[in-house]
């Protein structure tokens, strides 16, 4: 019987301490992100909208199919603020590298959160003529 009391008791306080450590709340993280948005056509404007601290971007990319191998695009064309973690970007017709020029290709953005972690945006695609 006394037993059967200390595994009880000992079970309790292990049920105490889980339920203390379930209920501590983790501290809020920013919600670091970026999505883009605007019709995906030559020409036309796409904004990106930075969320949370970031330390360098965005990074403009363009992608034959929207898979795996995209192209930097940031070197060809001018991005420009337009307020506080927005930036945009016209697309161009033709970009260095990008074989065919840009219709029919997918555009996306990246940001660096730090030296080593890059968030990437949503897919807009196909652009366009």
């Amino acid at each position: 019987m006394k037993n059967t009391i200390k595994v009880l008791g000992i079970i309790a306080i292990v049920a105490l301490i889980g339920c203390i450590f379930t209920s501590c709340e983790e501290e809020e993280k920013e919600n670091d992100g970026i999505t883009i948005s605007g019709t995906p056509k030559i020409g036309n404007k796409i904004t990106a909208k930075i969320s949370g601290k970031y330390l360098s971007g965005p990074r403009w990319e363009i992608s034959e199919n929207g898979g795996v191998t995209w192209i930097n695009l940031t070197s060809t064309s001018n991005d420009s603020p337009i307020g506080t973690n927005e930036k945009e970007i016209t697309i161009p017709a033709t970009a260095k590298w990008i074989e065919g020029g840009t219709e029919g290709k997918f555009i996306r953005a990246w940001i660096y959160l730090n030296s080593s972690d890059t968030i990437r945006s949503n897919v807009l695609g196909p652009i366009q003529p």
